[in-house]
């Protein structure tokens, strides 16, 4: 025993194991060695994968995070670059009108905004007051000045809003700035409505910032806003079987030619005499014989984004008259819907009774009733409108009847003179072409000359009812709604004229947006159909302040013929010799009878 005891001591003992045994040992540890070594490794290389993972995940969220983020300053800055290019394609195509001053904004690159938020959706009921905070920030290069800067009402600036606070500066410009809001400020405006008593449905209205009456692009802010209305008196009352042939019997139709003082059957359709023949026919004509206006004649030379919509007095009517259109179309007692989708040829009829200041609008088989003016709007935009019971005939030819007209039929009664009128209204180039101020036989040039200072006149008045706060008309008709009539201001004969006189449309277009200035700013420019060989200034014919750009010019043209008009401006048929024999061009011709005046293109 106790020679194993000591033999296996030796075995344990290191320094006595042999060398097949050490072999062995050796081995082992190796092996576990290399086995802990390999986890570390493993481990340790796991851990750089996940790190290296966990960082190109990193990396490639924050390069997508980066790129979402360039897209869209990219696309705003592509915005910018558009509008900037728009402008200045405006520019070059104005340069190409040869002496025609440019009236642009500041670039667009100084000029910009970002909303914090673009749409905002409320709710109000009938009556009821609400406000609501609009932040817009500066992201452009100049500072926005605080006397320069206002919040307006579009799509196209100056629209009237149905939702109008009494704090409202104008009825399309709910505010202003309270501070100067330099680049990268943001300013807080403080929006008001009022909700109207009768308008029932969601409506949406855009609001924009401007500058110097220029849009600021980035701006814009759309509203949509649910009403809640009361139930107006007399709604949805259906009347069965209501023919419009007991509106208006064919007894009643011979008594209605209308026979005010702005009837058309009384006047002269257009105010040209090209021969002794044709001033008998026309001694008649007076071309705004009745001007009034003691201001300076001067209005703000107010730039907008699209063409003017003008209201245009035809006629007035104590009868029931009857409506059609070409299209489809929908009947509006002001901005509320009365009737949807009547189709094309379907007759309405519509009348006002002055003893309860009720509007009722009769079809076959649906009568309903309004207490605010009645509106029959086209469903495609200048859609032609047949009132067919007016009766307006041109002298020349009286088998023709000019009662077609384009865009809006308004029915709307002066509380103030006590008179139902038949208002159009429809964009400013539609109302020119419908003018009845030449025949089609004129040289081009003298056509132009004409639609410029007939577009003049009608944009000082447009601009007069704009700075004196007038929602639906001028000064000179604030109180019948309309910017102007059809006979005593200009010459229109709507639909008719149009189709008839193919080169005034013509000259429209060419002209686009050009009206004449004096120091930079839109004047009235009146206009008649012949001197005795010199115009007279205003003062001698109308009194109140002279004006300079309409003093007394010599008209060689028409010496030895008699004054047919006022005197006052532009001779016609001394302009159409001018151009006819003796080469004058159109803009010459304008700029010799409207003294020391330039011409501007004030919206494309």
């Amino acid at each position: 025993m106790k020679t194993n005891t000591n033999l296996l001591a030796r075995e344990n003992d290191l320094n006595f194991i042999g060398w097949k045994s050490y072999k062995q040992i050796k081995k082992k540890a190796m092996e576990q060695e290399f086995s802990w070594s390999g986890l570390s490794l493993s481990l340790s290389i796991a851990f750089l994968v996940v790190i290296t993972s966990a960082y190109i995940l990193n990396f490639f969220y924050n390069s997508i995070e980066d790129a979402r983020k360039h897209e869209y300053f990219l696309n705003q800055k592509i915005y910018h670059l558009e509008s900037s290019e728009h402008i200045n394609q405006q520019s070059s195509t104005l340069k190409r009108l040869l002496g025609i001053k440019t009236a642009l904004a500041a670039s667009t690159e100084d000029y910009l905004a970002e909303v914090d938020e673009w749409t905002i959706n409320l709710k109000m009921e009938a009556g009821e007051t609400s406000e609501y905070i609009i932040k817009i920030k500066n992201i452009g290069k100049e500072t926005w000045p605080k006397d320069k800067v206002f919040l307006e009402k579009g799509p196209f600036l100056r629209g009237i809003s149905i939702l109008r606070h009494e704090s409202w500066l104008k009825y399309y410009r709910p505010i202003g700035l309270e501070t100067d809001i330099a680049p990268g400020e943001t300013a807080s405006l403080t929006l008001r409505f009022q909700a109207p008593d009768d308008i029932d449905g969601r409506i949406q209205e855009n609001y924009y910032l401007v500058v110097n009456n220029y849009f600021i692009p980035g701006s814009e802010v759309r509203i949509f806003i649910d009403l809640k209305s009361i139930e107006m008196l007399d709604d949805n009352i259906a009347v069965e079987n209501t023919l419009i042939d007991n509106q208006v019997n064919e007894a009643e139709k011979d008594e209605q030619i209308d026979t005010s003082e702005a009837s058309l059957d009384s006047q002269a359709d257009f105010c040209i005499a090209l021969s002794s023949e044709e001033r008998e026919q026309y001694e008649k004509c007076r071309t705004n014989p009745n001007e009034n206006d003691n201001t300076s004649g001067i209005s703000e030379n107010i730039k907008l984004e699209a063409e003017p919509i003008l209201r245009i007095g035809l006629f007035t009517t104590d009868k029931a008259e009857r409506i059609t259109s070409e299209d489809y179309f929908d009947v509006y007692g002001g901005d509320r819907l009365l009737m949807s989708g009547l189709p094309a040829g379907f007759m309405a009829a519509i009348s006002y009774n002055s003893s309860n200041n009720k509007y009722t609008v009769s079809t076959k088989s649906l009568t309903k009733f309004s207490f605010v003016p009645i509106r029959f709007i086209p469903r495609n935009k200048n859609s032609v409108m047949t009132l067919l019971d007016f009766d307006s005939r041109p002298k020349w030819n009286t088998s023709l009847n000019d009662n077609k007209f384009r865009n809006i039929i308004e029915f709307n009664y002066s509380l103030e003179t006590r008179k139902l009128w038949v208002i159009n209204e429809l964009p400013m180039s539609c109302y020119l072409k419908g003018l009845a101020e030449t025949t089609n036989y004129s040289p081009v040039d003298y056509q132009k000359a004409i639609a410029v200072a007939a577009r003049t006149y009608a944009m000082y008045h447009y601009n007069r009812g704009i700075e004196y706060d007038i929602a639906d008309g001028s000064t000179k008709h604030a109180k019948e709604h309309f910017h102007l009539d059809s006979v005593w201001d200009q010459v229109y004969r709507g639909y008719n004229a149009e189709s008839r006189l193919s080169r005034m449309s013509e000259a429209v277009n060419a002209t686009k947006g050009v009206v004449i200035t004096y120091d930079e700013k839109i004047v009235v420019t009146p206009y008649f159909s012949q001197s005795d060989g010199r115009t007279r200034g205003w003062e001698e014919v109308w009194y109140g302040n002279a004006k300079p750009w309409l003093e007394s010019v010599s008209v060689p043209e028409d010496k030895g013929k008699d004054l047919w008009g006022h005197g006052v401006g532009m001779s016609a048929r001394g302009a159409l010799i001018m151009i006819r024999d003796k080469a004058k061009g159109w803009i010459d011709t304008l700029k010799y009878f409207y003294r020391g005046t330039d011409l501007e293109k004030i919206y494309n």
